[in-house]
């Protein structure tokens, strides 16, 4: 890191120390991105078949990186996933969610090896979850969980249906997942389905298309990117030459901040004053105010139709002041592509 951008990053903090009261809020962390319009998507998360029993029951795993969540100890308090085209209340005879913090940066297909500390955070009976076609929809958990601020996390679902208890059957429920193209330089996610797949303890199926998942973090800022499809040249994808990208900051309504880029991520670098952890060089700073209502701020921007942008890499993270605190917040990062 520079002297000046070790320099620049606490004088920002000690100059917007203000007091604000406190109040909780919780802020959306989209891994790897926030657009509800790609195409690939998985019956196994979530979702059923109404004409096959095959996945009735399943087990499925994903891991975000460190470099994508806070980087100060944070209450994850639920996650949000998008239906593609079914909209409905689905009714699980069980549906169970456990997450664990991690050093790893890759998953197992032996499951329990991939929850060194597994926290149960959500176990229905006979309960239903609501999706809505092209909207994220809220699992809300009954226990929040504490993400230690310097690891990993292994998100995992169980799930099983009973269908006496549906009133009618759907046709295909599915969950998006990336793609157009795929993330394949992210850790991949595993999976199971069948009978007795709920507690099944290694994964059938590999996944370079993962679920995409917004966690519900409260009171600590983050940074998260949205780029919905663009089509072009008969292909379409995400974060395309010619297409367009949002950078949206959460931090409470009020909150001095600014929202620095670069083309890679750095070993998390503590910085006091702030809370948590830089782990984006702040050579460029792409945008700074105050949030407004709605706790955010964003800014948009179109990508050059140029092709020697190809296969390049941004990364994002910010800074906010919320409640007199500093924080930095995570990272995320996005590749372009053609």
């Amino acid at each position: 890191m520079n002297h000046a951008s070790r320099a620049f990053l606490p004088a920002f903090a000690l100059a917007l120390l203000g007091a604000s009261a406190h109040a909780q809020n919780v802020y959306p962390l989209a891994y790897p991105q926030a657009t509800t319009t790609e195409s690939s998507g998985n019956i196994l998360p979530f979702g059923m078949l109404g004409s096959s029993t095959n996945f009735d029951e399943s087990r499925y795993q994903i891991l975000i990186p460190a470099t994508h969540l806070p980087t100060t100890s944070a209450a994850i308090v639920g996650l949000e996933v998008n239906s593609q085209v079914w909209t409905g209340t689905l009714v699980y005879a069980n549906y169970e969610i456990t997450l664990s913090n991690t050093t790893a940066t890759a998953l197992s297909s032996a499951f329990d090896t991939n929850l060194p500390a597994p926290t149960p955070v959500l176990a229905l009976q006979g309960a239903g979850l609501s999706f809505t076609s092209r909207q994220w929809a809220p699992v809300l958990f009954q226990t929040p969980f504490l993400h230690n601020g310097t690891g990993a996390l292994v998100i995992d679902l169980r799930k099983r249906i009973d269908r006496s208890l549906l009133s009618s059957l759907p046709g295909v429920v599915t969950m998006e997942t990336t793609g157009s193209p795929a993330r394949t330089d992210l850790p991949i996610g595993y999976g199971t389905a069948g009978a007795g797949a709920f507690n099944a303890t290694t994964a059938n199926f590999s996944y370079s298309s993962f679920l995409k998942v917004r966690l519900l973090v409260q009171d600590v800022p983050t940074v998260d990117l949205q780029s919905d499809v663009f089509t072009s040249n008969n292909t379409s994808g995400v974060f395309r030459i010619g297409g367009s990208a949002t950078v949206n900051l959460h931090s409470a309504s009020g909150s001095p901040y600014l929202v620095f880029a670069e083309s890679a991520f750095i070993p998390a670098a503590p910085l006091p004053p702030i809370q948590g952890s830089l782990v984006v060089l702040p050579l460029t700073i792409l945008f700074s105010g105050t949030t407004g209502a709605g706790d955010l701020a964003s800014f948009s921007a179109g990508i050059p139709n140029l092709s020697i942008l190809v296969g390049g890499r941004v990364t994002f993270q910010g800074v906010a002041v919320q409640n007199g605190v500093p924080f930095f917040t995570n990272g995320c990062d996005a590749i372009i592509n053609r």
